[in-house]
């Protein structure tokens, strides 16, 4: 037995059975096995160190009515008792039974006779088929009890010889499971999700987060059965917004995921498109400018040129330049420039720029120009 199982073996000659009762799910399961050895089939239910249990008790809604029998009324023996009533209930139910000075063990009788005697000591298990299982774990003042599908009516606990006095009696139905509500709600720029949530027991959590297609985000893990929870919708291109709640039991572990609300996110933050974008040529070299950008944290520039290259740069908001080495005068370019901001670093608008290439008569004709003005320019020295 540990904080998670309660789990039991018998072995005669080849074949074997084993059974174990689940305290995270309130399930009893069993299986028979040939060839083996209850060591081995024991071993997946070790826990080793055992953990301390916190929250709630298993499944527990409230402590059902307790009638504390008086001392004019014995049950057989002179032994003090008490009495519980419990309805038929398939699933079964489980019962703790708890002494303050000791180790608790008892004897259950059901309207029907059905008699069974609890554990004496603790880390050993008591059980009879299917129909009760009792143990005393690692705190021998609890004492645990599984009735299987138990006969509806009153059940007789007496005070075995030896045990120590029981001071509480409690026991634990299936409880119905959470439910949760929820509505998200914004003014101006401030968002909140109000929610409620039903048949919440002790030591449960409810974790909500959103999810979007592009986007996760975790808003709070709350213990309050209501409450509301303030948040900013995450940063994503899919502005539509569906809002879970998983449980969380007193474990630990997670329960079950309910969809409980749904909205549309504002617009993601961008910043704006790049303008007075500028491409000239600088010799044998060409250079590309841009002006800042309201909100932009860094740059995206990509350059391809009608000799093959490809060239992408990312300068920061401070930089708003790039140069370009190798530039020959037959050859042309196509800039394109973007934006990146906000705290996602989604972009923005991309611009594009054109260096057209220096046609070949242009060229020509500039040549002869210089050549004219060389020529006059050399008359006039020589003058």
């Amino acid at each position: 037995m540990n904080n998670k199982y309660i789990a039991g073996c018998a072995y005669i000659g080849p074949i074997g059975a084993l059974g174990y009762w689940s305290f995270e799910t309130s399930s009893l399961e069993g299986e028979g096995f040939i060839g083996s050895s209850c060591s081995n089939n024991l071993q997946k239910y070790k826990q080793v160190p055992l953990t301390k249990h916190t929250g709630g008790y298993v499944n527990e809604t409230e402590t059902e009515s307790l009638r504390a029998w008086p001392a004019s009324l014995r049950l057989g023996g002179g032994e003090p008792g008490a009495t519980i009533a419990l309805a038929r209930d398939p699933l079964g139910n489980d019962l703790r039974i708890t002494s303050d000075t000791g180790t608790p063990i008892v004897k259950l009788t059901g309207p029907n006779g059905e008699t069974f005697t609890t554990p004496a000591t603790p880390g050993t298990v008591a059980a009879s088929g299917g129909s009760f299982v009792a143990a005393l774990g690692s705190n021998p003042h609890q004492l645990i009890v599984y009735l299987g599908s138990p006969s509806g009516g009153e059940w007789h606990i007496k005070r075995a010889p030896g045990s120590a006095p029981i001071s509480k009696v409690e026991a634990a139905e299936i409880a119905p499971p959470t439910a949760v509500r929820a509505r998200v709600r914004h003014r101006g720029s401030r968002w909140s999700l109000a929610y409620s949530a039903s048949h919440m027991v002790e030591g449960e959590k409810l974790r909500f987060y959103e999810r979007g297609k592009d986007s996760i985000h975790q808003l709070a893990t709350v213990t309050g059965p209501h409450g509301t929870i303030t948040f900013a919708p995450a940063q994503g291109l899919a502005r539509a917004r569906t809002v879970y709640a998983t449980v969380i039991a007193a474990t630990g572990a997670p329960q079950r995921t309910l969809t409980v609300a749904s909205y549309t996110a504002p617009p993601a933050t961008r910043p704006g498109r790049v303008a007075h974008v500028r491409f000239v040529r600088r010799g044998a070299t060409a250079v590309l400018s841009w002006s800042t950008v309201a909100g932009a944290r860094e740059y995206r520039v990509t350059v391809k040129g009608s000799d093959g290259r490809l060239d992408t740069f990312f300068p920061s908001r401070t930089h708003h330049s790039e140069t370009l080495p190798n530039v020959l005068p037959f050859e042309s370019f196509t800039a394109t420039i973007v934006a990146v901001g906000g705290p996602d670093l989604l972009p923005g608008h991309a611009s594009t720029a054109m260096l057209h290439a220096i046609h070949a008569k242009r060229l020509v004709a500039k040549t002869q120009v210089a050549g004219h003005s060389y020529t006059r320019a050399r008359r006039r020295a020589s003058a």
